[in-house]
Order: structure tokens, then sequence, then C-alpha cells
């Protein structure tokens, strides 16, 4: 798959597995009791908490067989030295992977006492950049697999 282990000026991105983040941290994340906020934090990610240990075990295989089936890449994000709660568990990154449709959906979920301060400036850029596709991506023939257009693929996802 992709790399294991990825890093920005301020953050760290590690593979979510078993070797990079151990049971009992990660479940400080996603279990409903250890993470108040974690009703908050996955307010707009189609997920529920996990209500034991075993559940976070689980999620974390699920994980580990998504990434081996090049399904799914999904990193635990940490922040880097000289960052405000350095080397802790600040959340995950995940891209999902449909290889049949050429796409990928990111989720990015932080705890809620790391919102708006490592992500800060990546979401003013985006919110203020335009993307302007090239006329020779809009009028793409189909593929060899009978992919339409992609004007036709963008009307759908709108």
């Amino acid at each position: 798959m992709s790399s294991a282990t990825l890093s920005t000026k301020r953050l760290r991105f590690e593979r979510l597995c078993r070797e990079n983040v151990p049971l009992a941290e990660y479940y400080e994340l996603v279990g409903a009791e250890p993470n108040p906020t974690a009703e908050a934090e996955l307010r707009y990610i189609p997920r529920e908490p996990v209500e034991t240990m075993g559940g976070a075990a689980d999620r974390l295989d699920e994980f580990e067989e998504q990434w081996e089936a090049r399904e799914r890449a999904e990193y635990a994000l940490r922040p880097r030295e000289g960052e405000d709660g350095a080397g802790e568990l600040a959340g995950t990154a995940g891209l999902v992977l449909a290889w049949d449709r050429s796409l990928a959906k990111l989720a990015v979920r932080l705890r809620k006492r790391f919102w708006g301060r490592l992500l800060g400036r990546a979401r003013r850029r985006a919110a203020g950049a335009r993307v302007r596709p090239t006329r020779s991506r809009l009028r793409r023939r189909p593929g060899p697999r009978g992919q339409r257009p992609l004007e036709a693929r963008r009307r759908e996802v709108r």
C-alpha cells in the first residue's frame, strides 16, 4: 500500500495498526466511556463510538485487513516535537479507496482538544483554494473499464 509513516511540519502520520498504536490508547480515542467528546468528534463521520475494548480491537483489525487488501489507508495522527501534546494520539486520518471508480474519500477525526490547532492553516488554505480543472480532464473519454466521462461522474457526486 502507501507509506506507513508520513509527516508534515506539525503532524506525524503513522499507519494505524497494533504495532504503532497500543489498543488501550486507541480505545481512549474511539471509546464512548473513556472519551466523553467522542460523539462530537464523530458528528460528520458515519461511525459510532465503540462500547468496549473488544470493539476497539475489532476496528483496528478491520483497518489492518483493509490496509492489506488496499481498500483503506488509515493513519494515527500525532503532533510532532515542539507542538502541544507532542507524541499523543490526536486523531486519525484515512483514505477509503474505491479503485473501480477511481475515487478516494478522506476522513479526518481529531480529538476535540486539538480542534482548530493542528489543521488550522490547511483548512484556511483549502477554503480559499479554487480548483480549475483543465478541459482535457473534463472531456476525458471513457476508459477501458467503460467509465463514464468525468463530467457525468461530477454530477453524481454533487
